[in-house]
């Protein structure tokens, strides 16, 4: 394995590794004892209300303009994409399927095909992309401070529309 390609596996692993310590210590919590299945659900409600949509408008709000516009229309046509594409293949699994495979969950696998695959995870993945090791990504203007604010508000600027999907058509289904 080439020095490069280790310095480039370790800055992708390093986000990741810190939302699976987050999620270790909410587990011992909840095995402890300290976490009810009420806290956790008026957490989970926080985060799915509150934290998510401020941190992307936080994220949107320094880095948002005509020309970064331009520059990341791809982000939100893809997540659209995405969704698309997930709904087709949900609808065709769930006809091959049948209603009596599915005990009539097919909403619900039709959900889970659609916007199932909408996770949060880019937003740690985007500051791996701005590492100082990684000098080809991070040598943008304003250093890697700079290219750092720009991933993860592009990042954000993708994830307004699985969020938006998330509300409307989760509910939907």
């Amino acid at each position: 394995m080439s020095g490069q390609f280790r310095i480039v596996v370790a800055s992708a692993v390093r986000p990741v590794l810190k939302v699976l310590v987050i999620c270790t210590a909410g587990q011992c919590l909840k095995r402890a004892g300290k976490f009810t299945a009420q806290t956790r659900s008026a957490i989970t409600q926080i985060l799915i209300n509150l934290l998510i949509p401020c941190f992307l408008f936080m994220k949107l709000l320094h880095s948002f303009n005509a020309e970064n516009l331009y520059k990341w229309w791809s982000m939100p046509t893809f997540v659209a994409w995405n969704i698309c594409c997930g709904y087709a293949i949900g609808t065709l699994v769930v006809r091959i399927a049948g209603p009596h495979r599915l005990n009539g969950h097919g909403d619900l696998v039709l959900a889970c095909c659609t916007i199932g695959n909408m996770g949060m995870l880019p937003l740690s993945l985007a500051d791996a992309a701005c590492s100082p090791d990684l000098v080809k990504f991070s040598e943008r203007e304003g250093g890697q401070q700079g290219c750092a604010e720009e991933a993860m508000a592009m990042v954000a600027f993708g994830l307004w529309v699985a969020g938006l999907s998330t509300f409307t058509l989760g509910s939907w289904l």
